[in-house]
């Protein structure tokens, strides 16, 4: 009966059955799997209710049963994670790598999960040994991300721990598993992996592993049909990369065609939560092709037609920021004018808002508003440090800018990508042509920042900036 409820929805119900045969002389008569199963349906049926607490408990006993299978531990990782327990949540991820399931990895939650865990637990020293042991489990279960994918951000930093554990041919080993340019330029900029790259010279090739990892994502497109994510979220961003701003722009028209022709029976079985990225891509490429009004149009259009709304916020955030580096602010702030700040907005969503409101009114020479958006910068940098520095820098404070990339180059955690944010990559064609007023400010001071004594001497220090042969899509 318990079940029945719990697959029908009814949690509150389906508990209060469970806890009663639990509490009850009932249970004296149960069998131990009947006993495990009305705990868990208990423990369910918290996570559901969002009492994670209870849930958490509950799934701790379940564990410590000795009969519980892979979705047990999913599901201790998940309530200890959304109880910011990090140590318990990758205590049980490493015990799901360690014993190799089948029943984690190659999902977009898994992926998740995982990279979610190991970001958090960076925070605390604490958990360093656990960190590199967990990610060690992985590399030795052969996790893999959804489609097949490397991770290879979580390779770089176990290659990272090796070498500090003086561990160089480890560090080899899991280094061979990276597949992303991307991955390979936070190594190469980054002193730490001097001896690793000096070992492996293939480590240098990011040109080469960019079109080999867009050779893998369009076989999974190939592969997937119906599935626009894969097309979206992995394989366009490799595309622009690699410069194929055209390919990006014909792809996304066919899906877009695809999809008005075929309303009744859609094509894709992800619109809803998908498309809204195809129309992102579709922007992105018409900008970098020379064509930033039609790129504006084209987001413009999807927002406004209010279809598959589930990532409207997202876009609407994108398409102010585009409006504000042509110079329009009042169109900007309309556009981000209706979004909710305490609704569906997450730390870096709000960060992001809050970069185009603060350019909008530097434009606007609304100083007053500006100063309270720098000082929200200034108590919450920490939250995005990238977007808190490109904010000093858009509001010319150098100071402050140069104090953030000091920071950032100077940890550990962050260094590699804050080496990356003052590298060289190819420029697209639309930015080749000219930059805007407001672009030429961002460039000019930037370069400012970057010839400061004491931010150079920290670049020297750590790194070096040199002059990659892709396309950066966060630039």
């Amino acid at each position: 009966m318990a079940d029945e409820l719990l697959r029908a929805g009814k949690h509150e119900e389906a508990s209060a059955i469970a806890q009663s045969l639990l509490a009850g002389p009932e249970i004296d008569a149960l069998e131990e799997a009947e006993r495990y199963r009305a705990v868990w349906i208990t423990a369910l049926s918290a996570a559901k209710r969002k009492d994670f607490l209870q849930a958490h408990e509950l799934f701790v006993v379940l564990t410590d049963t000795g009969m519980a299978d892979a979705a047990a531990w999913v599901r201790r990782a998940d309530s200890a994670a959304n109880l910011e327990n990090w140590d318990d949540a990758m205590y049980a991820l490493t015990v799901l790598a360690k014993n190799r399931t089948d029943n984690f990895g190659g999902r977009n939650y898994d992926d998740w999960l995982t990279r979610t865990v190991l970001n958090e637990s960076a925070h605390d020293p604490a958990l360093k040994l656990k960190r590199v042991k967990y990610m060690e489990a992985l590399f030795d279960s052969g996790y893999t991300q959804q489609f097949g994918g490397q991770p290879s951000a979580i390779w770089r930093e176990l290659a990272a721990a090796e070498l500090e554990l003086g561990d160089l041919e480890k560090a080899r080993s899991v280094a061979r598993r990276i597949t992303s340019g991307r991955e390979l330029v936070r190594i190469i900029v980054d002193k730490r992996f001097d001896a690793l790259v000096a070992a492996e010279p293939s480590l240098r090739d990011v040109l080469g592993a960019t079109t080999r990892e867009k050779e893998r994502l369009s076989a999974v497109v190939a592969a997937n049909p119906r599935r626009l994510d894969v097309l979206a979220l992995h394989l366009m961003p490799t595309l622009y990369e690699l410069g194929e701003f055209k390919a990006i722009l014909n792809t996304c028209n066919s899906v877009i065609q695809n999809v008005e022709r075929s309303k009744k029976e859609p094509a894709y079985d992800d619109v809803d939560t998908h498309l809204a990225w195809i129309h992102e891509m579709r922007a992105t490429a018409l900008s970098a092709l020379g064509k930033p009004e039609k790129g504006l149009k084209t987001r413009g259009k999807w927002l406004e037609a209010g279809e598959h709304a589930k990532s409207r916020t997202s876009l609407a955030i994108n398409q102010a920021s585009h409006l504000v580096r042509q110079g329009r602010p009042k169109e900007a702030l309309q556009t981000i004018e209706g979004i909710d700040w305490s609704k569906g907005l997450t730390t870096y969503g709000r960060t992001q808002l809050q970069h185009v409101r603060l350019i909008a009114f530097l434009q606007l020479g609304q100083k007053e508003e500006a100063d309270s958006v720098l000082a929200w910068f200034r108590e919450h940098r920490l939250e995005s440090p990238a977007t808190a520095q490109s904010a000093f820098v858009q509001a010319g404070d150098l100071e402050a800018a140069s104090e953030m990339l000091r920071m950032l180059i100077e940890n550990p955690a962050t260094r590699s990508e804050a080496l990356v944010s003052v590298q060289g990559f190819m420029v697209p064609p639309g930015q080749r042509a000219g930059m805007t007023a407001n672009e030429q400010i961002w460039v000019e001071n930037y370069a400012t920042l970057l010839a400061r004594e004491e931010v150079r001497e920290t670049i020297d220090r750590f790194g070096r900036r040199m002059a990659f042969p892709i396309y950066d899509i966060g630039n």
